[in-house]
């Protein structure tokens, strides 16, 4: 049986956990709603226009792209009446200043949709996440603001920080700290491989006290030499390293543990151990997954998931 053993952190609305790829950072999703029952920090504008769209900000570099459609023809004075659309600072029902770089998002005139991308300045960064950053469009009836929406955040989708595999010896002299696979499964003498991924929520810009609903962790397979196997995660109980060892071929042998690595018998090679040789994990899986051939595979969201990421928040 494969057991894939986990240590991870995160979501919000929906964590999305994402297979290594050396990147290492999160992409946040938003949705809005906009009306104009919340202009004028919520004083309303009275128009029956309404929008909708989403966001994504790159937690990493701090870039931001947006897509937001409006009913044109509900606006107080009709199509072609946008005078100008900004992101501004501040929660719900409270006057904020325009977000700028980027500014002004849309043109005289503008119709539906608004799409666009830009750099956002590193210190309005944290407004993004604790939903304190509205859109809000302007038109000639309504030169503060006709309609208006809050970014919620909606999912997140975190690339790991590190993985490692454990390969099963008495000595545990092995590991894969570098490489770029890690196994979970039996050689073909028998022997076990154990699969590590951590990730790290408060280093992803998400706030303490968010809620978690939805944890999903995606995984690819590219070799397998069984049939259908039932992977579980496991959450791990130690904290563990990624060295510099990196394995040869298709890796499934392993390389020669290099300091901080993670191994059968060490949290860190040569001077930490788990307490259990294999790995220090709960015995009961957050979430199995039948494998089986070549692809992309997905676990949870699980109440076990869920559980295991606010925990870690």
């Amino acid at each position: 049986m494969r057991t894939l053993t986990l240590q991870s952190i995160v979501l919000i609305t929906c964590i999305v956990l994402m297979a290594p790829t050396g990147a290492e950072g999160a992409t946040i999703q938003f949705t809005i709603n906009l009306d104009g029952a919340h202009a004028n920090a919520g004083a309303g504008s009275g128009s029956a226009a309404t929008g909708s769209g989403t966001a994504t900000l790159d937690t990493t570099t701090n870039d931001l792209t947006w897509t937001i459609n409006f009913t044109e023809a509900l606006l107080d004075d009709g199509i072609g009446s946008v005078t100008l659309a900004h992101f501004h600072r501040a929660p719900i029902n409270i006057n904020g200043g325009v977000i700028d770089p980027p500014g002004n998002i849309a043109v005289l005139g503008q119709s539906s949709p608004i799409i666009g991308a830009s750099f956002i300045p590193a210190v309005e960064a944290a407004n993004f996440l604790n939903e304190g950053v509205y859109l809000n469009i302007h038109t000639t009836a309504h030169a503060g603001g006709e309609i208006r929406g809050q970014l919620i955040p909606s999912q997140v989708t975190i690339e790991p920080v590190r993985d490692n595999t454990l390969y099963e010896s008495v000595t545990g002299p092995l590991s894969n700290g570098a490489g770029s696979y890690m196994f979970a499964g039996r050689s073909g003498d028998g022997l076990k491989k154990r699969g590590l991924i951590m990730f790290d929520i408060a280093g992803s810009g998400i706030p303490a006290g968010s809620v978690i609903t939805s944890a999903i962790l995606q995984l690819s397979m590219s070799r397998t030499i069984a049939g259908p196997e039932p992977v579980g995660l496991h959450r791990v109980r130690s904290d563990w390293g990624e060295g510099t060892s990196d394995a040869a071929g298709g890796e499934g042998g392993g390389a020669a543990a290099t300091p901080g690595d993670a191994t059968w018998l060490y949290t860190f090679f040569n001077t930490d151990f788990w307490i259990n040789p294999g790995g220090d994990f709960l015995a009961v899986a957050s979430d199995t997954q039948v494998i089986a051939d070549i692809g992309q595979y997905s676990w949870g969201s699980t109440a076990g998931m869920v559980g295991d990421v606010q925990n870690w928040l």
